[in-house]
């Protein structure tokens, strides 16, 4: 299903839970066992805003699967978030893509592709791609990929096999008020396992982190960090960490098998800048398998990681994750760090991917573009035309390969869903899409 409003729309959003009386408030009663999948949701300011209530009025068994939330395209983002959840218990959001949310210029409000708010327990957080993530406003208050604001102690909420880039702010003096790929601000129980994120895109000024912890994070052991890249590979303006934590190192459980790249500083802690990864081991009194090398991603924007990644067999086994945010299994003894593990079967045989992309009639939709993108083809993918039947080719596709087939003509036609994934063993002759105009 599609949902939009006028270009960056400041409609509330797509789907809104909460109070029946005042919007955005806690809800009035509780809204349990629903499922939101396969949408695409977006020029709005929040694709979803899901907020139960407070006590008996929690909502229970929320599942937000496979939805696409937010525009890459600047007139379709989205102007606050890509989704909330909040007061909200055994919820799981998973296999999602944030691609597109940008503030507008005088906001003073943050930017989050995913926000987890207010009461938060027992929930899943696995297996999105979170990316264009912007907050151009001079007063704004940051732009987060992954945003951590619940207040819950001994939450369990598992933040595992994201994939995070392409995250900026305006800059500030605030160092909360800038750009982040994971920011945890409160409350305690948040295991951050298995996270892939770059923060490559260049912030003026201010301070920027793959992971930023505030001083409001006070608890004991209140966050595990595990078996993440926390990559920082700006090259210019802010100054830059792969950790920036306002709370003392007694806050971290267990933080261990990281790797810590950073174009300036692995970290900061204690009330200091931590160089070196010497430096920060000392001050977390941890981390002696935790290293800071480059992780070698396929590309700054596809953060899988190559065959001669240093990840590759790095990370230590984490009970209840056995697969990676692909669904490949993961080593059992000697898994990889990061959202991907290394599969390395060779390219097989050439094969061929073909489709076609039509109207809701079955009209054969002209000079439409298609993209395949995959290891293979890096940042740009390789694209072609739709001919005047709709129909498109792909040649010579090399096997054993996952792919994603992309379609794209925001001038003439939408698409519910405009990409699909294939693991490619042998010819695909029924790569179809809908389009519609706008």
């Amino acid at each position: 299903m599609l949902f939009r409003s006028i270009p960056n729309s400041t409609t509330t959003a797509g789907i809104l839970t909460g109070s029946s009386t005042t919007i955005g408030n806690d809800g009035s009663a509780p809204q349990n066992n629903n499922t939101i999948q396969n949408n695409w949701i977006y020029r709005v300011q929040n694709s979803l805003y899901l907020r139960g209530g407070t006590a008996a009025n929690i909502d229970e068994g929320w599942t937000v699967i496979g939805n696409t939330l937010g525009s890459n395209e600047t007139n379709d983002n989205n102007i606050f978030r890509g989704m909330l959840i909040g007061n909200s218990n055994n919820f799981i959001v998973a296999n999602n893509t944030v691609n597109g949310v940008r503030s507008t210029t005088t906001t003073t409000a943050a930017m989050s592709g995913i926000q987890v708010g207010l009461l938060a327990t027992n929930g899943v957080v696995a297996n999105n791609v979170i990316r264009n993530i912007k907050n151009v406003s001079a007063s704004g208050t940051g732009a987060f990929g992954i945003s951590v604001i619940a207040t819950s102690t001994a939450s369990n909420v598992s933040i595992t096999n994201n994939m995070i880039d392409d995250i900026g702010a305006n800059g500030s003096a605030t160092v909360a008020s800038n750009g982040h790929g994971i920011s945890i601000t409160g409350g305690s129980g948040w295991n951050v396992y298995y996270n892939s994120v770059n923060m490559g895109t260049n912030q003026a000024s201010g301070t920027t982190s793959a992971m930023f912890v505030s001083a409001a994070v006070t608890a004991a052991g209140a966050v595990n960090a595990r078996n993440n890249i926390l990559a920082n590979t700006q090259t210019s303006g802010a100054t830059r960490f792969s950790v920036y934590s306002l709370a003392p190192a007694s806050i971290f459980g267990t933080i261990n098998n990281n790797n810590y790249f950073s174009s300036e500083n692995v970290g900061f802690i204690g009330g200091s800048a931590r160089v070196t990864l010497g430096d920060w081991q000392t001050a977390t009194t941890q981390d002696a398998n935790s290293v800071a090398v480059d992780p070698l991603f396929v590309s700054a924007s596809d953060l899988h990681i190559t065959a001669s990644s240093p990840m590759i067999g790095a990370a230590a086994p984490i009970a209840g994750i056995t697969t990676d945010i692909d669904g490949q299994t993961r080593d059992a003894a000697a898994p990889d760090i990061g959202a991907d593990e290394f599969v390395s079967t060779a390219p097989g045989p050439p094969a061929v991917i073909s489709g076609q992309v039509t109207d809701a009639g079955q009209n054969g939709l002209a000079f439409v573009m298609v993209t395949l993108s995959g290891p293979a083809f890096g940042d740009v993918g390789f694209t072609v035309m739709t001919n005047s039947f709709g129909r498109f080719t792909f040649p010579a596709v090399p096997t054993n390969v996952t792919y994603t087939v992309t379609v794209s003509n925001p001038r003439r036609y939408v698409f519910a869903n405009p990409s699909q994934q294939i693991n490619l063993q042998g010819d695909v002759d029924n790569v179809n899409f809908i389009g519609s105009e706008p």
